[in-house]
């Protein structure tokens, strides 16, 4: 990871850049209890 930013936060939708040193793989997806989305980046061996 190179960098991370918040690129916008407006009515309730946040935009997130994120920056790799590399090209990746990735998911995201939700958790509950309590309620937040995970980003998930790993990289290629």
């Amino acid at each position: 990871m190179q960098a991370v930013a918040i690129t916008g936060d407006y009515e309730a939708n946040l935009t997130v850049g994120l920056g790799l040193r590399v090209e990746t793989w990735h998911r995201v997806f939700l958790l509950s209890n309590p309620t937040r989305l995970v980003i998930d980046v790993g990289a290629h061996h």
